[in-house]
């Protein structure tokens, strides 16, 4: 039954971040150590991952004497009644080591010396749940259940109501939030699901053995079906208008082993739930948004339940293990989702007994107004286009750094560009990289755009204001590879200057001078109208930037006054005016000297203080080491991009700067044009 007391236990329960129960470990690498209750199919595989993930699983409870733990030879066995079950804190604490070689078994989880283990997993049966949550709560401060908490709605609302009065958080193992397939789904359905279509079919056999079995594990949605009204719960936001499960029986032997439920919503929107336990094996989702766009959930292989979320099991454990190590990830599925998962799998086993839709009571409805809860966190999915020499250092010396905010879904070489059009229509991807030579990135990018991903494209970008306003009409975020931006020495270099000219009334002169000198071949003399062309596009392009980027807070015109031809070299010089609201307008003047095949290599940034002082930023050092100078700069910048909206190249409420970045692009386009046309011959 429903409990009466359930709206209360909604608004009261959360996530607590709190003191460990029990005596603390003396030391901080210990902590993170687990105590497993239940060594049967699913906590005999969760054993197999906390060894091969590194968590040390300290203590297991297994109080059936046939398991295989109890033959094993390696592991201390503690069975009731034996005078030496008590384990002390400091052979506890030694003892716990993260390959996981000593491991201590019980029968009864009353013997666990607290001082052994920092949290509980349980992984027993669900009948056993309750009492095991009830124990678990008087030890420690953290525990972790698989699915579902209790077989009814009354006992799971009393587990929290239990663990909140004591101070205990306690997590439920809802696998799918956890698993690639349905996060990515999640994550690009964007929370304007029409109708969402799941399949969930079994790998058992119609054998007297898998029946004999099944009996064992509750009904159909107490153990399978529960997964997909928790996904419901997840994606939907709310607690539908009403259920109706229609179950069969196909064996004739008393159990349902198939059944087809559909959770109706306000303004038509539906989820259906097609399952089967005995398949053929299948875990699917298709969801169809509200303008029409369909999406697929990605395909991962796998026979089984153990081969198909072996990723999101994995994640589980990693989950909890950040919480027993004291830092605080995001709460995957709180109890205000658990409740109502028990509330739908209440309400869809009433239906499938009286063969009839059910309406939920639009008071617990308005009461479980489900906030969406965060999901795991998965990296950027992004395709690389251009392979080349800077290619494969951004793929084989950057990427390896951002792992954990981008994975590269795909690399297209410029061989292969028909390839691009399949890549952009694959859901999964978020963004896209391109590091083509200049010329040909126009098209690639326009192209990418119109697909509505978010595009960083490696300096310059041709017809950069048309792009801009492609960009603007599919509302998606172009963004320019000016890895300069990011290193901490210019960085420096612009809080340097920006509160000198908002803090001192500059009086006498004051200028700049970037210097940039690269090591690469000089080339031979008379350099042609093209090789400066592309000496402008591919290098001094980002003094430029410099030059754009440093005054980006503060109101300036840049104009160009005059730019000259050395060999294997460009000088100029750029005028920037300073409008002050309060003061009159100053004038600086910045000079950029560039020059190719230097012994050194050099990028400065010199600033020449009215009062005579000079400061001085950048890099200068021997030999061809640009790659080695700035790959922190080049980390962040990937960094930066995948933390970015993939909508709105003109976001004003961004904390990253965003706007300044966009708004300066442009200006550092113009400043390109004008060098250009200065330096191509005059009719």
């Amino acid at each position: 039954m429903i409990d009466s007391e359930l709206q209360s236990t909604c608004s009261n329960t959360g996530h607590h971040h709190h003191q460990i129960y029990g005596e603390s470990p003396r030391d901080n690498d210990k902590l993170g150590r687990v105590c497993l209750v239940g060594a049967g199919r699913l906590g005999m595989n969760r054993l197999r991952l906390f060894s091969k993930l590194g968590v040390p699983c300290t203590a297991v409870v297994e109080p059936n004497k046939s398991s295989p733990l109890w033959s094993e030879p390696s592991i201390h066995k503690h069975p009731l009644g034996d005078r030496d079950a008590g384990v002390s804190e400091e052979s506890a604490i030694g003892s716990s080591s993260a390959s996981g070689d000593a491991i201590h078994l019980y029968e009864d989880f009353s013997q666990v010396p607290t001082s052994l283990y920092d949290g509980v997993w349980i992984a027993s049966s669900t009948a056993s749940h309750p009492s095991c949550i009830g124990a678990a709560s008087e030890k420690t401060g953290n525990i972790f259940c698989e699915k579902p908490i209790a077989f009814d709605t009354s006992q799971v609302s009393s587990a929290y109501k239990m663990c909140d009065s004591k101070g205990v958080s306690l997590y439920c193992g809802w696998t799918r939030r956890f698993d690639p397939a349905f996060v990515q789904l999640f994550k690009n359905s964007g929370n304007k699901i029409k109708e969402l279509e799941l399949i969930n079919k079994d790998y058992f056999t119609p054998t007297p053995e898998a029946v004999a079995f099944l009996k064992t594990l509750g009904s159909i949605f107490q153990d399978f079906v529960c997964h997909d009204l928790n996904a419901a719960c997840l994606f939907m936001g709310e607690l539908p208008l009403a259920v109706e499960a229609t179950p069969i029986d196909s064996m004739g032997v008393g159990i349902w082993d198939k059944v087809s439920c559909v959770l109706s919503y306000s303004e038509n929107r539906l989820v259906k739930i097609e399952a089967d336990r005995f398949g053929p094996y299948q875990q699917s989702a298709k969801a169809l948004l509200n303008d029409g766009t369909k999406l697929n959930s990605l395909n991962i292989p796998g026979h089984n339940v153990f081969e198909r979320y072996d990723q999101a099991y994995s994640a589980e454990i990693e989950f909890f293990h950040k919480i027993l190590k004291g830092e605080h990830p995001d709460n995957l599925c709180s109890s205000e989702h658990c409740l109502a998962t028990a509330i739908l799998i209440e309400m869809a086993e009433k239906s499938a007994l009286l063969r009839k839709p059910l309406v939920i009571p639009p008071e617990l409805r308005n009461s479980m107004l489900l906030q969406v809860t965060p999901v795991v966190k998965l990296p950027m999915a992004m395709m690389q286009i251009g392979f080349g020499e800077f290619g494969k250092y951004i793929q084989q010396t950057v990427m390896p750094y951002v792992s954990e905010h981008i994975r590269t879904l795909a690399i297209i070489n410029t061989k292969n560009l028909d390839t691009i059009g399949s890549m952009l229509a694959n859901p999964l991807l978020d963004s896209v990289y391109v590091c083509v030579p200049y010329r040909q990135a126009p098209p690639i990018v326009e192209r990418c755009l119109q697909a509505k991903k978010k595009v960083l494209c490696e300096k310059p970008l041709l017809s950069l204001e048309h792009l801009c306003s492609v960009a603007e009409e599919n509302n998606v975020l172009l963004a320019l590879g000016f890895h300069r931006r990011f290193d901490e020495n210019f960085l420096k270099a612009k809080a340097s200057l920006n509160a000198y000219l908002e803090q001192v009334q500059v009086s006498g002169p004051f200028s700049l001078k970037i210097e940039s000198k690269d090591s690469c071949p000089p080339r031979e003399p008379p350099l042609s109208v093209s090789q400066y062309t592309d000496m402008l596009n591919l290098s001094l392009v980002h003094d430029l930037d410099m030059a754009s980027w440093l005054f980006d807070t503060i109101p300036v015109t840049i104009s160009v006054n005059r730019i000259s031809k050395r060999n294997n070299g460009i000088d100029l010089q750029l005028l920037v005016d300073v409008h002050y609201k309060d003061r009159a307008s100053l004038t600086i003047p910045v000079r950029i000297e560039y020059t190719r095949g230097n012994p050194t290599y050099v990028q400065q940034v010199h600033i020449n203080l009215a009062n005579g002082q000079s400061l001085l930023f950048g890099h200068n050092k021997s030999g061809p080491v640009m790659f080695d100078a700035y790959l922190p700069a080049y980390r962040s910048q990937f960094e930066w991009f995948a933390c970015q909206p993939s909508t709105g190249t003109r976001c004003n409420s961004c904390k990253c700067g965003l706007k300044q970045h966009c708004e300066t692009y442009s200006r550092t386009a113009k400043l390109l044009n004008q060098c250009t046309e200065l330096i191509l011959p005059t009719s």
